[in-house]
C-alpha cells in the first residue's frame, strides 16, 4: 500500500474532523468512508487507526467508527499537557523566535485589540447585547476563535521544536476543534476577550524582551484560565444536553484559518530544530 494515499486519507478525515462534519454519535463504516473518499478501504482502516491513536475517533466493534466524546478528565489531562508543553514551548520561541515571526504575532495581537474596541462599542450602542448575547456570537466570536487559533500555533511554531509542535497541534484539536462551539452563559464574552487579549499581550512582551522564564510563566497561566473556562463550558454543555445537539460547523473562513496553520505546523513539525521555518 502506498504510504501517500494512507496520508491522504488521514489528512481527509483529520479535516473532517475539525470542520465539525462528523455527527456526534453517529457510527461511519470505513468501507463507506472509503467510497466517499474515492479510495481502497486499507488506507482508510490504516488512518482510522492513526486517528485513534491520537484519541479523536473510537472503533465500536462491529458497528462502525464515531468521534470521541470527551470526559472531563480527558479534558483535563488534555489542559494538563498543554500547560507543561506550551509553557516549554513558550521559552523556546522567546529565545528562538526571528524579527519576522515577532512582527506577525504582533499584527494579531493588534488585531485582537481592535476586537476588543468593537465590542465595547457594541455593548455601548446595544446595552441588551450583554444580557442577550446573540449580537456577539456570530462574527466577532468567529474572528476571535481565527486570532487566538493563529496566535498559539504561531507561537509554536517558533520553537523550532517538531515535536513539540505535533504533540501540541493534536492537543488543540482536542480542546478546541472537536468541542461544541457553545459560549456558555454567565461570562460577558467581553470579559473572555479582554482576559485572553491581556495574557497574549503579556506573552508578546516576554518575546519582545527574549524573556523564555516570563514566556513560559504566562503561556501557562493562559492555558490554564483556557482550562477553567473548557471545564465551566463543559460541565454547563452537560447540564443542558438537550439544548444543543450534535457538533457545530466552524464557518468557511474560520476553517480556512485552521486548516491553513495545520498545514503550518505539519511543514514546520518536519524541519529540523534549527532550521528556520518559513516567514
Amino acid at each position: 500500500m502506498s504510504a501517500s494515499l494512507q496520508d491522504q486519507a488521514y489528512d481527509h478525515l483529520r479535516r473532517f474532523l475539525i470542520a465539525g462534519r462528523w455527527p456526534e454519535g453517529a457510527l461511519l463504516l470505513p468501507g463507506k468512508l472509503a467510497s466517499r473518499l474515492g479510495m481502497s478501504p486499507t488506507p482508510v482502516r490504516e488512518a482510522i487507526i492513526r486517528l485513534e491513536s491520537e484519541g479523536l475517533v473510537e472503533t465500536i466493534p462491529k458497528r462502525g467508527v464515531r468521534l470521541r466524546r470527551l470526559t472531563r478528565e480527558d479534558l483535563e489531562h488534555a489542559f494538563d499537557l498543554r500547560m507543561v508543553i506550551e509553557g516549554g514551548a513558550a521559552r523556546f520561541a522567546a529565545e528562538r523566535i526571528t524579527q519576522p515571526e515577532l512582527t506577525d504575532i504582533e499584527r494579531n495581537l493588534a488585531e485582537q485589540r481592535e476586537d476588543l474596541s468593537a465590542v465595547r462599542h457594541v455593548l455601548r450602542e446595544t446595552p441588551e447585547a450583554s444580557r442577550q448575547g446573540t449580537l456577539l456570537s456570530g462574527t466577532i466570536h468567529e474572528r476571535g476563535a481565527r486570532l487566538n487559533v493563529a496566535f498559539h500555533l504561531a507561537l509554536m511554531r517558533a520553537s523550532r521544536n517538531p515535536r513539540l509542535i505535533k504533540i501540541v497541534g493534536d492537543l488543540h484539536v482536542l480542546t478546541v476543534s472537536l468541542q461544541d462551539r457553545v459560549h456558555p452563559p454567565g461570562e460577558p464574552i467581553l470579559w473572555r476577550m479582554a482576559r485572553d487579549y491581556a495574557f497574549h499581550r503579556c506573552i508578546v512582551r516576554a518575546l519582545r524582551r527574549r524573556d523564555g522564564r516570563a514566556a513560559r510563566k504566562w503561556t501557562e497561566k493562559h492555558v490554564l484560565d483556557a482550562k477553567k473556562y473548557h471545564l465551566a463550558g463543559f460541565d454547563w454543555r452537560r447540564r443542558e444536553r438537550n439544548l444543543r445537539q450534535g457538533s457545530a460547523e466552524w464557518s468557511p473562513e474560520t476553517l480556512e484559518v485552521i486548516l491553513h496553520m495545520e498545514d503550518g505546523l505539519r511543514h514546520a513539525a518536519e524541519l529540523p530544530p534549527d532550521e528556520p521555518a518559513d516567514d
